[in-house]
């Protein structure tokens, strides 16, 4: 950000800037020369986001097929914006590219990077460069939408619960403290979500994003998300399948006959 540019806005684009001309250096010489790529991204310092794959709205198979291997529980599908790697790596080289984002805040993760490290082990077992089984998450969700939430007031940002966790309508997720006026305020979930983002610092402004939701329904017995399609991994040559993340720890609650496992879930 010598420039303050988005260098993952910058590729493919007239050589101007210090960044346009640094994308282009590493496209022209590094891309150019690849099968595929992994592009990890931290979500810059002022958010933190659940870990999770971005594939585009538009399919692109090979794409499509690293982020299934590199085996987050979540995948989210985007329109491709101009200048990104991913997109202009697939449109002039045909050589697929799979962002990930592996939390942020400028901060290191440790439960992230273990997530992180499995996937580039996934990916390099499938393509033959290790030995060994890949590890699946047993369902996989595909995912479009998210909806932030912003603070009511400026003041000091509390957030009760951690990313990931599941949260009942209603309840609620954060608090607003303005030291100076006294006044207090809260963030409510508006339907049964899974926290996917959140501000990396305490300070906040009013109506500054805060955090967003992964928005969830109860339907005949099972906690689902109105838009995802869900892909089911099973055991095989090769693939190994855990039961790892919320999504797949409410499957099993209803593979296991629980009638009231939505409220166990936020229980627990």
């Amino acid at each position: 950000r010598y420039d303050a540019l988005d260098l993952n806005r910058c590729f493919a684009k007239d050589p101007r800037s210090f960044s346009t001309k640094l994308a282009k250096i590493f496209f022209d010489e590094v891309v150019s020369q690849c099968d595929f790529g992994l592009d990890f991204h931290d979500s810059n310092k002022k958010n933190i986001l659940f870990p999770h794959t971005r594939i585009f709205n538009n399919e692109y198979k090979a794409v499509n097929e690293l982020s299934r291997f590199f085996g987050t529980e979540i995948v989210m599908k985007r329109d491709p914006s101009r200048g990104m790697l991913a997109l202009e790596a697939m449109r002039k080289l045909k050589v697929p590219v799979l962002t990930i984002e592996i939390g942020g805040g400028m901060s290191i993760l440790p439960e992230y990077m273990e997530i992180g490290l499995r996937g580039i082990n996934n990916v390099l077992i499938n393509k033959g460069f290790l030995a060994g089984d890949v590890v699946l998450p047993h369902n996989q969700f595909i995912l479009s939408e998210r909806l932030g939430y912003r603070s009511p007031l400026g003041g000091l940002l509390s957030i009760r619960k951690k990313l990931g966790d599941i949260v009942a309508s209603e309840e609620i997720i954060a608090d607003i403290f303005n030291p100076v006026s006294g006044k207090e305020g809260t963030i409510k979930a508006r339907n049964p979500g899974i926290l996917f983002s959140v501000k990396a610092s305490s300070h906040i402004k009013a109506n500054q994003k805060a955090l967003s939701l992964l928005h969830l329904k109860e339907e005949r017995g099972r906690l689902v998300t109105p838009d995802a399609k869900v892909i089911e991994n099973r055991e095989g040559p090769g693939v190994h399948t855990i039961h790892t993340g919320v999504f797949n720890k409410a499957f099993d609650k209803v593979k296991h006959g629980s009638r009231k496992f939505f409220e166990e879930l936020l229980n627990e």
